[in-house]
């Protein structure tokens, strides 16, 4: 049997594609490859791709997304550069009304997870590991921390809590990944100390611990 090689596109139904068309060019620059208004249908890439994404009508009536359903999580996009990158796009969404719903440091990556129209979310990220990030996660789990990308009363840009300071990478192995290890999707997520997390257990680190550690509770997008 051959080998999967790659993912190679994604494809989403759209409540109205005009919108999301919109949305994916002016917010994530992607350029419309094919677009057949007839067939209300469009094909979008990154630039290399013939097409990443492609956007199909969904033809029957239906209500945006639910924050929490079965199925698929997120999808992920990479950008180039660093965390001042991220910073960045960070301001970038702010400045397009994009609802946010949080940003994380996983060690490896830092990222920003907002919604397109549909409520699809979606996770913009800086990779910090490169060629180690395999490894990293091999040996340390999936691991979650609060991640602050911008100023605010009483907190330095990349802390999650005022006085924190934040944690330094882990290497490889480093048992000092610590209590933000977690298989991902179970367990301890936030970086928590055991009695904090016994505390939050299926609530978010934002409706937990308040606007410290995460700067959006999901439903606001200008902060």
């Amino acid at each position: 049997m051959a080998r999967i090689n790659r993912l190679q596109h994604i494809v989403l139904n759209c409540r109205d594609v005009g919108a999301s068309i919109e949305f994916y060019t002016r917010v994530l620059g992607m350029e419309i490859v094919s677009h057949n208004p007839d067939r209300n249908m469009a094909f979008l890439s990154f630039g290399k791709e013939h097409h990443d994404i492609a956007l199909f009508p969904f033809r029957e009536p239906a209500d945006r997304l639910e924050k929490n359903h079965l199925g698929l999580n997120h999808i992920a996009l990479e950008i180039e550069g660093g965390e001042q990158e991220l910073r960045d796009y960070y301001q970038h969404l702010k400045a397009n009304a994009v609802e946010i719903d949080g940003t994380m440091d996983h060690v490896m990556s830092q990222s920003i997870y907002f919604f397109d129209p549909d409520g699809n979310r979606i996770e913009v990220f800086a990779d910090m590991l490169h060629d180690e990030a395999k490894e990293w996660l091999h040996q340390n789990g999936g691991v979650a921390k609060p991640l602050v990308l911008e100023e605010v009363a009483g907190i330095e840009a990349g802390h999650g809590h005022p006085g924190r300071q934040r944690p330094r990478l882990p290497s490889r192995g480093d048992p000092s990944a610590g209590p933000g290890r977690t298989d991902y999707g179970r367990g301890n997520s936030c970086g928590c100390s055991g009695a904090e997390w016994d505390g939050h257990k299926g609530r978010s680190y934002a409706e937990f611990h308040g606007n410290s550690g995460m700067i959006h509770r999901g439903s606001t997008s200008s902060g």
